[in-house]
């Protein structure tokens, strides 16, 4: 299924795998799967979802409504939310990786025959330097109750085909 542009934000459906109750300053939370189709090759918030064992994604949300596990929901992802996700997954890496190659060319002088490369190695390591930060800014986010992408249940969507039938 085609995703569901909403104002804002991305609609998606899914299937309630689990749930999980509030507690702790957290607000409830379910597990949803959903089908992976030809948008998420290019969503940059697909990272964000976790590869299940076949074509599926599964997706921590926000239960605001009350879902149990077998129901059908749809889930909103806000827009500000993917591009916030595009930028930790592709827009820090590339600014570390620049700005690694430029501290390289001031740390070795321009006579040094290696230059280039030792400040290509430079900014490959600050790159890969992201991949712990975003981890980090991403355990952080949750220890504080927030979520990744802030994804939320908008409603039951059996819910919904009772009602027009």
């Amino acid at each position: 299924m085609e995703p569901v542009h909403q104002g804002e934000s991305l609609i998606e459906e899914g299937v309630v795998l689990a749930v999980t109750p509030a507690g702790d300053g957290r607000s409830a939370r379910a597990l949803v799967r959903l089908v992976a189709g030809d948008h998420c090759e290019g969503c940059p918030a697909s990272v964000l979802c976790r590869p299940a064992s076949d074509d599926r994604r599964l997706l921590e949300v926000v239960d605001s409504i009350g879902v149990a596990v077998g129901d059908q929901v749809r889930v909103a992802v806000p827009g500000g939310a993917v591009l916030k996700a595009s930028f930790l997954v592709y827009g820090l890496p590339l600014l570390l990786l620049l700005a690694g190659v430029w501290l390289g060319t001031r740390i070795w002088p321009a006579t040094e025959p290696m230059r280039d490369l030792w400040a290509f190695l430079v900014g490959v390591a600050l790159a890969g330097a992201a991949i712990p930060l975003v981890r980090s800014l991403l355990h952080q986010a949750e220890a504080r109750g927030e979520q990744a992408l802030a994804a939320r249940i908008v409603d039951k969507t059996n819910a919904l085909e009772a009602k027009n039938e």
